[in-house]
């Protein structure tokens, strides 16, 4: 999960999308945790929004790896490379952008057997 920058209209929601999540995969999750990225402030932000809510996983929740970044860094996760660049969003506001990038080769082989089995349309 890529976030930009910690305004609301790109926060909104995230509390509660993170709780389903978590309850939904809770025990997938445990093997290979969710990572969501987006500015240092990110997980602080989220918490100033929603107060002492339990719908918000806390921190340290290991179903959840937080990736804070600043533009310019970069990161890998789960076969994806990830670069935080910075883009303009409003005239005198900067915020993170990102690209992200994987190999075919990098892909699990169960992915690649779902994609293949993708009934015909024609």
């Amino acid at each position: 999960m890529l976030l930009p920058h910690a305004h609301s209209d790109h926060i909104g929601g995230g509390d509660l999308l993170l709780l389903d999540v978590v309850m939904a995969y809770g025990e997938r999750l445990a093997e290979r945790p969710l990572a969501v990225a987006g500015p240092p402030v990110i997980y602080a932000r989220l918490r100033e929004v929603i107060g002492d809510s339990l719908r918000l996983p806390a921190r340290n929740d290991p179903r959840l790896r937080w990736l804070e970044q600043d533009g310019g860094t970069a990161f890998s996760w789960a076969s994806v490379d990830v670069e935080c660049v910075t883009v303009e969003h409003a005239p005198d506001l900067a915020a993170p952008g990102y690209t992200a990038s994987t190999s075919v080769a990098a892909r699990s082989p169960t992915r690649a057997t779902r994609a293949s089995r993708r009934p015909s349309t024609s």
